[in-house]
């Protein structure tokens, strides 16, 4: 779990860190945090990392290099990619983050029509639209809103989501049976 993953917070005074888990998101892990001198480590999870930036800037090392990403922006990552984080201003960076299960991911690309395995063309993204929807249904989530008929909007999806035939590898242990999809920040 990423819970498991982040350090506990440098100082409580001008950080905090809120995990949880919603039953309106099933095999999905949330986070809302601000950190200033917090940084981590070289890590993974073993879920997607979706990250909408909602203040200051977050710099963090990934697969691809690096990524320096500021409000409405998207910090993605793909599961067991091994990445860091801190802050990249001095008064850090304020983030949430949805962590699905590789399957919560599969599954929205099956009902959009692809197949293979789920990836990111880039980890840094600037999608202010996207970044509005899903914070709006984050922070619906924290109020344990029920009301939307789908968790994850099928419009974040189709702005997300584009089949390519580029080819990343799959997932270690995953062979995808036909071409790979991956997620785009541009609607």
């Amino acid at each position: 779990m990423p819970s498991d993953v982040h350090p506990t917070v440098e100082d409580p005074r001008v950080e905090r860190a809120r995990y949880w888990r919603f039953s309106g998101l099933p095999d999905t892990e949330l986070l809302t945090a601000r950190f200033v001198t917090t940084a981590f480590t070289r890590h993974t999870h073993s879920t997607y990392t979706i990250g909408m930036i909602t203040a200051g800037i977050e710099e963090y090392s990934h697969a691809g290099g690096s990524s320096r990403v500021g409000p409405g922006g998207l910090a993605v990552v793909a599961p067991d990619e091994v990445h860091t984080g801190h802050a990249g201003v001095p008064e850090g960076w304020g983030y949430r983050v949805f962590y699905p299960a590789p399957e919560v991911v599969e599954d929205i690309g099956r009902e959009l029509g692809m197949r293979g395995t789920p990836g990111f063309t880039h980890s840094g993204i600037h999608a202010p639209e996207v970044s509005r929807v899903l914070v709006s249904a984050h922070m619906a989530a924290e109020r344990g809103n029920r009301s939307r008929r789908r968790p994850w909007p099928a419009g974040v999806s189709r702005c997300c989501c584009a089949r390519t035939g580029a080819n990343a590898g799959p997932r270690a242990g995953r062979t995808p049976p036909g071409p790979r999809w991956r997620w785009h920040g541009i609607c």
